[in-house]
Formats: structure tokens, C-alpha cells, sequence
């Protein structure tokens, strides 16, 4: 039986694309205190994910006999292990590694960015060291299993409550449906907050608030606030898109970007709830650009 045994960080993301890839029989989530919430959504889109934790966050020995005393105890078969060391704290990368050496077990890391790979390191029967593979991911996710894994879950939103905004928001879908990968509309998330569009392509996510006029500062604090760390995580790009320009003397501009937060005005857009094709082709390529 083949097992993963990852290290859980503060973004769920590193540890959950290599489970989809690789799809091993048995996943040990190794957790610490702090990461405890973001283990249990993995265990959720993983059922039979083993809880393995809390180890100490920079304590080397804590984790490594840990990691050591599960192998012993459940009698794994070392030549099946496959060690992921992308997630956790850098002192929890060691004692993986030095286990990975000990039993001559692979390990990979994931990069994560635009494209999204995964490095394969094996240990030769000499002891030293190789790089077995390179390998990019294909598509291996979905919007529904991204809220999960990041919020627990999500409920449908309320949408803009004048017409002018409901009109802009549709204008908006419908010039990016068919484009990305998946879309969705109006997601509430934590209870009470609410995202216009959610957007993928390939593995990679954006969110989208949408305002028929000037987007204001809230509009960008909640952008801020549901890519942050605390919620779809910092891997998930921003994006506001406008029916009218902030104009030179605006502040909020430089908020944004401080924010990396991308803007993007429709110049054109005449109230009608339909984009003219320039505006449409600029909205496309920022998106796919900024993702």
C-alpha cells in the first residue's frame, strides 16, 4: 500500500495537488497546533487522510520521531513511502528528509506559481542523490473542491442589490464564461463574505469584484480580506473590475496595487450590461496574465 506522509503549512494547496496527482492509498497529514484547522479540511476532502499531531513547529527531534514512531508502530512497507516536503516550517522539512535518507524513501517538493511542478528526488544505492523527475501538473482541481479545502464550504451569495450592479456583474460573467477554465457567481464564504466571481484556470484560482461605478475601498478591503491567508490564501489572485475609471488624482489605485490587487476598467461600458469587445479582450488577457 502506497502512503504519503505530508507536513501541513498554512495553505492547504501544496499538500492537497500532490494527493490528487499522485492518489496513494493512505495520506499522513502531520500537523502542529497552529495548523491543526487546515489539516482537518484536508481530512474532509480526504476522508480517510490519518490525523498525525501536533508536532512542535520548530522542533526537529518532536517531528522526526513522530513521523518515525507511526512507520514503526503501523509496520509501513518503507520502500512504498513517498515523503512531500513542500508544507510546514523548514524545521519540519528536515526530519522528513533525514527519514527520507535513513529508509531510502523519495521525496518531492512542489513549486508553486503559473505553472504548477513537482520535483522527484530519489536516494541511489550509493546514498546520493537524485533528481528522478520534473514533472508539471495537469488540471486537477475544481472550484467547489478549492472553497472547501481553504473555507470548509461556501453558500450562494446575494448578488448586487441595485440593477446597475447585477447588470455590470452578468456583463462581467459573460465575457469571461467560455475563457477560464470554470466560473462561479456570487460565493459567500465565512458567513458573511461575499465574492462576486470565482475563476480557475488550470489549478490556479482568481476572485473578482465587480462595480458598475468606482469601486471604493471597501470593495478592496474585501478583496484584501478573502485572499488573505485566513481564507482562499495567498496563492488566490484579486482582481476589481470597473464601469468607470478612478481617475488620476485617486489614491485607491496605488492601494491596490500595494494590495496586488489588479484594476481593471472598463472604459467603455455604457450601463447596458454588455462589454464592447476591447473591453472584454483586456478583461481576458489581465485575468490570464495576472493568474
Amino acid at each position: 500500500m502506497s502512503t504519503m506522509i505530508a507536513l501541513i503549512g498554512e495553505q492547504p494547496m501544496p499538500n492537497l495537488l500532490p494527493v490528487l496527482y499522485y492518489q496513494p492509498e493512505r495520506v499522513v497529514l502531520v500537523y502542529t497546533e497552529k495548523t491543526e484547522k487546515v489539516a482537518q479540511r484536508l481530512k474532509a476532502i480526504r476522508n480517510e487522510a490519518i490525523l498525525l499531531g501536533p508536532v512542535g513547529a520548530y522542533d526537529i527531534t518532536d517531528t522526526e520521531e513522530c513521523i518515525r514512531s507511526w512507520i514503526e508502530t503501523n509496520a509501513i512497507d518503507r520502500t512504498n513511502i513517498l515523503f512531500n516536503v513542500t508544507g510546514g516550517t523548514k524545521m519540519m522539512m528536515l526530519p522528513s528528509y533525514r527519514l527520507a535518507e535513513k529508509m531510502g524513501s523519495p521525496f518531492f517538493y512542489l513549486e508553486s506559481g503559473k505553472i504548477n511542478t513537482i520535483y522527484l528526488y530519489r536516494f541511489l544505492p550509493d546514498g546520493t542523490l537524485s533528481l528522478s523527475e520534473k514533472t508539471e501538473l495537469p488540471p486537477l482541481i475544481d472550484i467547489e473542491t478549492f472553497l472547501r479545502v481553504h473555507v470548509g464550504g461556501y453558500s450562494p451569495g446575494s448578488g448586487a442589490k441595485e440593477e446597475k450592479g447585477r447588470l455590470f456583474e452578468e456583463g462581467v460573467y459573460h465575457s469571461l464564461e467560455g475563457k477560464m477554465d470554470e466560473i462561479k457567481s456570487n460565493i459567500r464564504i465565512g458567513g458573511a463574505l461575499e465574492i462576486d466571481l470565482v475563476v480557475r484556470i488550470g489549478n490556479r484560482f482568481g476572485i473578482i469584484e465587480a462595480k458598475a461605478g468606482r469601486a471604493d475601498k471597501k470593495a478592496i478591503d474585501q478583496l484584501n480580506t478573502a485572499g488573505g491567508r485566513e481564507y482562499l490564501g495567498t496563492y488566490t489572485s484579486k482582481f476589481v473590475v470597473m464601469g468607470e475609471s478612478w481617475g488620476e488624482k485617486s489614491n485607491l489605485r496605488e492601494l491596490a496595487e500595494a494590495r496586488q490587487i489588479a484594476a481593471i476598467e472598463m472604459s467603455h461600458y455604457d450601463g447596458s450590461g454588455t462589454l464592447v469587445a476591447e473591453d472584454q479582450q483586456r478583461l481576458v488577457e489581465t485575468i490570464r496574465e495576472r493568474m
